[in-house]
């Protein structure tokens, strides 16, 4: 198993929180709401699971003449325990939700070092319509030339079950 090490910084609200309600001067309370600077070590997570997906889908061409083409497909995917790398500050406010980490503190309540990896935690569902008009024009003493127009309506986006604001033409 490969281990990066490295050195890294991020804003540490428990340690934050943790100043405040003991009653530390503005000062301390800045220094610990500031920016932290900490060990990481990235490596393999040994809970992953493989991710898993179903995608359906249709298409239709039509040669409308003997230079022109006009497609379009529609699709639906869905994409369940995709492989992620979470954000280092998120892992630091709460490291329980992501499996395989640890932070490690200090006596003193700073980080000292912070063990992260991939996780299982994306998902997405896509559905859409990809239309597509090619023309290709009669060939010339420069040789043959085509021209394309292709676009995608995006019907429906979920990402970790979270409704963006789509449709959309892209």
């Amino acid at each position: 198993m490969v281990i990066r090490k490295g050195f890294n910084s991020s804003s540490d609200p428990t340690y934050c929180e943790a100043t405040k309600s003991s009653g530390g001067t503005p000062a301390e309370i800045a220094e610990a709401c500031g920016t932290q600077y900490f060990d990481t070590e990235v490596g393999a997570n040994k809970e992953l699971e493989e991710e898993k997906g179903t995608n359906y889908s249709f298409g239709l061409v039509w040669e409308a003449m003997d230079d022109l083409t006009v497609t379009a497909d529609w699709y639906k995917v869905k994409l369940t325990d995709l492989v992620v790398t979470p954000d280092l500050g998120r892992i630091i406010a709460d490291p329980s939700r992501y499996a395989g980490t640890q932070v490690i503190r200090k006596g003193d309540g700073t980080i000292d070092k912070v063990i992260y990896g991939p996780v299982n935690q994306a998902g997405e569902n896509v559905e859409g319509i990809d239309l597509s008009v090619r023309y290709q024009f009669p060939e010339t003493s420069f040789g043959l030339f085509s021209t394309e127009f292709a676009t995608t309506y995006l019907i429906r986006l979920f990402s970790n079950s979270e409704l963006l604001n789509y449709p959309w033409w892209i």
